[in-house]
């Protein structure tokens, strides 16, 4: 069984509530025999362009095994599935399962937004 790494982009509506949405992934990923690894709520955001007459999505990310027979079955579901907008699956075989979930946290201090604004300063002036 390969590793595989799978983000899932999902209606705002139906993943109002994390829990719904993380079960939704783990359930479709154990029900084509996936061992689920970790899921988890990555992001809730606002989308670069409209997919599906959505501006917001609702990121899973998850990690599982599976044999490579499921993933035709998985695929064809998660393409009929309404609260699905988007999806990506990986093969991360040989990859080390620390780097799948780092938790990336937005500190927005003001030494962030002096050293952005410095740098665009100096982009500015190079034109």
């Amino acid at each position: 069984m390969k590793i595989y790494e799978c983000m899932i982009l999902l209606d705002p509506d139906f993943a109002r509530d994390g829990d719904n949405g993380v079960g939704h992934v783990r359930a479709l990923l154990e029900k084509h025999g996936g061992e689920v690894i970790r899921v988890e709520k990555y992001a809730d955001q606002k989308l670069a362009y409209e997919i599906r007459k959505r501006r917001r999505g609702v990121y899973i990310l998850a990690a599982f095994r599976m044999a490579a027979e499921g993933l035709s079955p998985l695929g064809r579901d998660i393409r009929f599935d309404d609260n699905i907008l988007r999806e990506l699956i990986l093969d991360r075989t040989g990859t080390t399962l620390d780097k799948f979930f780092r938790t990336y946290e937005r500190e927005e201090s003001s030494d962030d937004a002096e050293s952005y604004g410095g740098r665009e300063r100096e982009g500015a002036g190079a034109r």
